[in-house]
């Protein structure tokens, strides 16, 4: 709850409050405004001065504007990215009231992140799990809102393979297995 401030002369106190339009949260007697379960918006709230010691009645106002909290949501097409690719790729962003104009950072450090754009290079990147955060300025009363996507990185997968003892007769019946060594990824590929 949000307190108003009044001040005055006189016999100014005992009032009571009104708004126009309806959809702000108001305390009648005191003043006070709830922006949580309001609606976003402009309103003017009238302080309504009662009559006494022969003055009539009078009022004040002011204006209190309500904005819609900021949301919004980030993620990378087609992750995990590989080490391989030397292209930057762009983060997709959709969200609602003002959450334009952020900064990305990125948790923990190797990944290779335009803090203006969201976007990454996975070349230039250390393989392992990031988490990308977003934080939506503050702006119009609302504080800052942080968003968080997870990016994956691996590495590119090397392969070595050989055959032992070649070269060999074309009199040896049997199957000759082949040696295949790597990193990463790089099993379940075919010959």
């Amino acid at each position: 709850s949000q307190a108003i401030t009044l001040n005055g002369t006189n016999a100014y106190q005992n009032g009571t409050y009104t708004v126009n339009p309806t959809g702000l949260t108001l305390d009648a007697a005191t003043g006070a405004i709830t922006p949580s379960t309001s609606t976003a918006g402009t309103y003017t709230v009238t302080y309504s001065i009662p009559a006494s010691a022969g003055c009539a009645a009078g009022s004040a106002t002011t204006q209190v504007t309500i904005t819609a909290t900021p949301t919004a949501t980030i993620s990378y097409a087609n992750t995990p990215f590989c080490t391989s690719i030397t292209t930057s790729e762009a983060v997709t962003i959709n969200g609602t009231n003002a959450y334009q104009n952020g900064t990305y950072t990125v948790n923990p450090a190797g990944l290779t992140l335009d803090a203006a754009t969201g976007a990454i290079t996975p070349s230039t990147s250390t393989a392992g799990t990031y988490t990308v955060t977003y934080t939506i300025p503050a702006s119009a009363g609302c504080a800052a809102i942080p968003v968080t996507t997870s990016v994956t990185i691996t590495a590119t997968p090397t392969a070595t393979i050989s055959y032992a003892n070649t070269p060999y007769c074309a009199s040896i019946t049997t199957s000759q297995a082949i040696t295949l060594n790597g990193t990463n990824a790089y099993q379940n590929g075919t010959y």
